[in-house]
């Protein structure tokens, strides 16, 4: 599917890290204020009076699908998929009116276009194959069903390089830790979404949205008949 991928060793045993980070508690993006314009274009795209299912991928303790669930629609169906036990076993605990699985999200339990929207926050950069995350993101969304995802994108999160690769995010205030991630510039993961599928909108629909930076939010709609 893509020039970007890696032998999934070369990640390292990212569950364990998450699961470790679930239990300390440091594996906190709840507040993440990009979150607030993906629930501006689910309210935009996706009509709250309809029974639509929605999946996160990479919905770590279900915070995410809560927040769906109060500021869009309290009648949509909503499941989670996560490749952390911890998370997963927290999101159920918090939340078990929500359906949630512990799943590589390159392979997804779920029969072909089972959703009508798919959300991911900040997670495919940190796959080791991305492009088939995300064709298998597009396989499970129905016929004209919205993706909404956030990808820190090079040349819009980060400034400081320009060489598209597999190496550590720049370090954030507040964060003691740097995660491996692809850093891919708009245009190659544009590409990739489009073979899998994916006709975005343009980046000025999520300026619209309220994104400060349009440039690392992906929101488009499933081509498939």
């Amino acid at each position: 599917m893509s020039d970007y991928s890696i032998n999934a060793r070369e990640t390292g045993d990212l569950a364990k890290v998450y699961d470790c980070r679930y239990k300390t508690g440091v594996a906190n993006w709840e507040a993440a204020p990009g979150k607030a314009v993906l629930i501006e274009a689910l309210r935009r795209f996706c009509s709250p009076d309809y029974p639509l299912r929605l999946l996160d991928i990479g919905c770590g303790t279900g915070s995410f699908l809560k927040r769906i669930s109060e500021e869009v629609s309290s009648r949509w169906d909503f499941c989670g998929a996560d490749f952390s036990e911890v998370s997963i076993a927290q999101a159920c605990g918090r939340f078990p009116n929500f359906h949630f699985e512990c799943r590589d999200a390159t392979m997804l339990a779920y029969p072909k276009g089972s959703f009508q929207i798919v959300t991911c926050y900040g997670s495919w950069e940190h796959f080791a194959d991305p492009a088939r995350a995300i064709a298998e993101a597009s396989r499970i969304l129905a016929p004209g069903g919205h993706m909404f995802a956030m990808i820190p994108t090079l040349g819009v999160h980060r400034t400081d390089r320009e060489d598209e690769g597999w190496y550590e995010d720049a370090k954030l205030p507040g964060v003691s830790y740097c995660q491996l991630q692809w850093n891919l510039k708009r245009s190659t993961w544009a590409s990739i979404f489009a073979r899998c599928g994916i006709r975005l909108m343009n980046d000025v629909v999520a300026a619209s949205c309220g994104a400060r930076k349009p440039g690392v939010f992906y929101l488009g709609t499933q081509e498939g008949n």
